[in-house]
């Protein structure tokens, strides 16, 4: 968890190193062949710091690797097997849908229990998400799960209809940056999104792959 996490870190850094607006693309190169966008499908390294950027997950971590709101502004673990989160207000997806408790459960669960789900070692001890009302979520473990927290920050949460579908191919997150096409070399771009952070400094990022098949086997 911890090298995934240092991975994303970097991208972010890199992201926010733009020291005022600009026009001119920034340009972020992976030594690795082009990624699936899926964000619970696939979980190499290289697919955090890509999708990091177009989703939030309910908790991120914190630069010394502690808990800290994302789109969950507050949790309060009731008893040993039940947490309780409270979504973040206003949130808006990229086609302006409002982010609702729905969102997050069908997205846990699609990582929890879907067989090509990549992600569900992080919702291990998980035995439900359920909803109750529009801006709290419910989460029951099978016992003490003291990591919860810390793992949820890699599950990443998409809209309900797309987690119900088999392959989400364009990803339609909360994220600093709306997804804009891929080019024919598999290049991700993004744009600029005014969420719930505010609007990045750099109007438009390019993820450029340029690997073999021998760092994508890694």
């Amino acid at each position: 968890m911890r090298r995934s996490a240092l991975v994303v870190g970097a991208a972010v850094v890199a992201l926010s190193s733009c020291a005022r607006p600009t026009a001119t693309p920034l340009v972020v190169a992976f030594g690795d062949l082009p990624i699936s966008l899926d964000p619970h499908i696939g979980n190499r390294n290289v697919r955090w710091s890509v999708l990091s950027s177009f989703y939030d997950p309910l908790v991120s971590l914190s630069g010394d690797m502690k808990p800290e709101p994302a789109l969950a502004t507050r949790w309060e673990q009731v008893d040993p097997t039940h947490w309780c989160f409270t979504l973040r207000s206003r949130v808006l997806f990229h086609n302006d849908q409002r982010l609702i408790a729905e969102d997050v459960v069908a997205s846990l669960e699609r990582a929890r229990s879907r067989p090509s789900s990549a992600v569900a070692q992080y919702l291990a001890g998980v035995v439900s998400v359920r909803s109750e009302g529009a801006t709290t979520v419910l989460i029951e473990t099978n016992g003490c799960q003291p990591d919860l927290l810390n793992r949820l920050s890699f599950v990443l949460i998409a809209r309900s209809q797309d987690a119900r579908r088999g392959t989400i191919a364009e990803p339609v997150g909360t994220g600093p940056y709306r997804f804009a096409g891929r080019r024919k070399d598999g290049a991700g771009l993004g744009r600029a999104w005014s969420g719930w952070r505010g609007r990045p400094d750099c109007g438009k990022v390019i993820f450029e792959f340029c690997g073999t098949g021998e760092e994508a086997a890694r």
